[in-house]
């Protein structure tokens, strides 16, 4: 999942206002600890069991997905080029 910026803070600002919670007031942690929540609930997921069955079942369905999520993590760690040690 891939939000904008502007996407990610709208769902803050709504998680805030149904918590009651004054944005302003709020701290970094609590701030991604609310919007987390908010992002978590906002999309249906099946519990790892069923996902792991559907899988098992279906691989082709997922493989495009999950070769993509590795592709990601190899650009990034491409991008950032070699760790000084």
């Amino acid at each position: 999942m891939s939000l904008s910026d502007e996407r990610t803070y709208q769902f803050l600002e709504e998680a805030a206002s149904e918590a009651g919670l004054d944005l302003a007031s709020l701290g970094f942690q609590e701030k991604m600890r609310i919007v987390s929540a908010k992002l978590r609930d906002s999309i249906p997921l099946p519990a790892f069991a069923e996902w792991a069955a559907e899988y098992l079942e279906y691989p082709e369905r997922f493989e495009p997905i999950l070769i993509g999520l590795w592709k990601e993590a190899v650009d990034d760690a491409a991008d950032s080029g070699p760790e000084d040690t």
